[in-house]
């Protein structure tokens, strides 16, 4: 086995200490990307278009049921069986389930959304809450430092929630904790060196990536949309135009069952 030199160790270590800076910068990033900045984004679009979006479903949600309606009722007259109203609601009840905890979801979401409470801090404090979260990241993170003791892996779960609630005081408690710990030596020879340098490497292209694909992804491309008043409006008017249209089948779907003989007066609860 090749034995490394010392100048190759003293070398490595400090490949390795870089790649935990630009590892700890990328895990910050990619945290204040999905808890802070994503979250913020929906929120505001949501604010915006979210109402017509609702509309938007219950409307189509009613075409749907009316149009099944006359489905049933119509293959109950070609089949010669007596119509049953009753029955026919049941299966729409069945048929449309799967549709109606879609809309109850995306109302849930809404209301979530344009009640989250965004934390607004002051620069000083901001600043303050990434310089101790990275410096935490550093010696904490899973993809950092692998091999930590469990007591120490632990203390990631509660730096993790301290970052997501903006609670600086819970950080700087960790903070002191490591201050005070013994983190045992990870450097032991220069076999496990270049193992480390490799994982790490690794981890810093796997973030790149993560951060990458949550920017292609919704809610972050929503941005694109806030930050053009061109774009909103037309959000604005084509949800309009949609809201327009499923009116007008609604309204065309209730004449046909009126000609039928059976108007819907059966008025849906999508809780």
């Amino acid at each position: 086995m090749q034995l490394t030199t010392q100048p190759e160790t003293d070398s490595l270590k400090i490949q390795i200490s870089a790649f935990k800076e630009e590892l700890s910068i990328l895990v910050q990033d990619y945290e204040l990307l999905v808890n802070f900045t994503c979250k913020n984004i929906e929120s505001e679009y949501l604010k915006i278009i979210g109402q017509q979006k609702i509309e938007m479903l219950y409307l189509d949600f009613e075409a749907r049921r009316l149009k099944r309606k006359i489905e049933l009722i119509q293959t109950s007259i070609n089949t010669g069986e007596i119509i049953d109203l009753a029955k026919i609601e049941v299966s729409l009840e069945t048929e449309l389930q799967e549709w109606k905890v879609q809309f109850n979801d995306f109302i849930k979401k809404y209301n979530s959304a344009i009640n989250e409470i965004i934390i607004n801090l002051d620069e000083k404090e901001s600043k303050e809450i990434k310089r101790v979260f990275r410096l935490l990241s550093k010696k904490l993170h899973p993809d950092i430092n692998p091999n930590l003791p469990v007591k120490f892996a632990n203390l990631w779960t509660r730096v993790f929630n301290a970052y997501k609630n903006a609670d600086l005081d819970e950080l700087l408690a960790i903070e002191q904790i490591l201050l005070s710990a013994e983190i045992p030596d990870e450097y032991k020879k220069g076999e496990d060196l270049e193992r480390q340098l490799i994982k790490l490497e690794k981890a810093v292209n796997h973030y790149i990536l993560k951060i990458e694909k949550v920017k292609e992804q919704y809610p972050y491309i929503l941005l694109k949309i806030l930050e053009d008043e061109n774009l909103l409006n037309i959000e604005r008017t084509a949800a309009a135009d949609n809201i327009q249209s499923l009116m007008i089948m609604i309204d065309k779907y209730s004449k046909i069952l009126n000609t039928m003989g059976f108007g819907d007066n059966v008025k849906f609860n999508l809780n």
